[in-house]
């Protein structure tokens, strides 16, 4: 009795998730093709290439120089800076840290866009397969109806 049981239950599992795999298969082709998809990946990939900038310090200052020489008659003479301005490091990691929280941030919005939309499509999907359904059975109770009312 236990292996029937177990028989019918793998059974239904089975037919259960073999019954899925369609809608499954078409929420993954609605992913690949969704032109708002495909643009929240481009956005949420320059939000998260945008946070990066302006962690590392300022570009350095060089500059250059010429001057007389002391002594005369050796010419002139050529001098060169360059100067790195930094902040305390603490700065750094601030900026470091609100970097990752944008990131993170994009990402969660991509996350929310991409399931909005194909919990819209899974939905649309359902409700014309019950649209289907629903249509296939009003046919038969039709035909019963013509066939019930000729006999």
């Amino acid at each position: 009795m236990k292996r029937f049981i177990t028989l019918i239950l793998l059974v239904i599992a089975i037919k259960f998730s073999f019954g899925q795999s369609w809608i499954e298969n078409a929420l993954k082709e609605v992913e690949q093709n969704n032109p708002t998809i495909k643009s929240g990946m481009l956005w949420k990939d320059a939000k998260q290439s945008e946070s990066q900038m302006g962690i590392a310090p300022e570009n350095p200052f060089v500059s250059a120089g010429w001057f007389p020489a002391e002594e005369k008659g050796a010419g002139m003479k050529q001098t060169w800076g360059i100067s790195q301005s930094f902040n305390f490091p603490t700065v750094y990691f601030q900026k470091v840290k609100s970097s990752n929280t944008t990131k993170a941030i994009a990402e969660m919005e991509f996350k929310m866009l991409r399931q909005e939309l194909l919990l819209d499509a899974k939905i649309t999907m359902l409700e014309l397969y019950y649209e289907k359904l629903l249509n296939k059975q009003l046919k038969e109770n039709i035909w019963q109806t013509q066939k019930n009312m000729s006999a």
